[in-house]
């Protein structure tokens, strides 16, 4: 190869080296750093305060807790809620059971909350299932395409007891005093009452929600 073909070469790798470093802002990567030094001390670059572990911090925290034990995809947790019916019409006032199934979990064990808010790693069982607990919520929808404001809801309750014998929940409900349209969901925690971590996001969804209507509140 002569010397001006050399030349040719290095110029064009040098151009193309110059466009790669520059394609990309330089902090592309700057809130995901894989040094685990790094993660480490996550929270020290954060403008929200340290998570103090004992209760729930409603204004916002950085937490730099490791996730803990995750579960294969042989142990992915699922619920399906089957009573009430989705779309059913409940009478307003009037007391209902929500009722649940679910498998690959182990429920009824929840962390004092005023004391140990997200402060435990997630644990699993022998049988290599998560350990944590349940909870209940309902919202009223003000229309059917209406986003319903998660601050706002009508009933919640988490779960810390066992189900039973079949691996059901039976929630009791307090009848319901406005009309319309409502939402009620499941949702799982770990023990610490941290969202569940799961090791793939290829799956189904863990928890459950159905609508129904309450109807007949008469005015007095």
């Amino acid at each position: 190869m002569s010397n001006l073909n050399k030349y040719i070469v290095f110029y064009i790798v040098l151009v193309l080296t110059i466009c790669s470093v520059h394609a990309f802002p330089n902090n592309i990567n700057k809130r995901h750093d894989s040094d685990e030094t790094k993660c480490n001390d996550f929270c020290q670059k954060s403008k929200l305060p340290p998570a103090n572990f004992s209760s729930e911090q409603l204004t916002g925290f950085c937490s730099s807790t490791v996730l803990g034990e995750v579960p294969s995809t042989d142990h992915l947790a699922s619920i399906l809620i089957t009573k009430p019916c989705y779309g059913e019409v409940i009478q307003c006032n009037k007391d209902f059971i929500l009722e649940f199934k679910f498998v690959n979990f182990e429920p009824g064990a929840a962390s004092n909350l005023s004391i140990d808010f997200d402060r435990y790693p997630q644990s699993i069982n022998d049988e290599g299932d998560i350990i944590g607990h349940y909870h209940v919520t309902m919202q009223k929808i003000s229309s059917p395409d209406a986003v319903p404001d998660p601050k706002n809801f009508t009933f919640f309750t988490p779960i810390n007891y066992l189900p039973n014998a079949t691996e059901t929940y039976q929630v009791p409900i307090p009848g319901l005093t406005e009309e319309g349209m409502y939402r009620a969901c499941t949702y799982t925690t770990a023990k610490s009452h941290q969202c569940i971590n799961l090791p793939t996001g290829d799956r189904g969804p863990i928890d459950d929600c159905i609508r129904f209507t309450v109807v007949n509140c008469r005015k007095r």
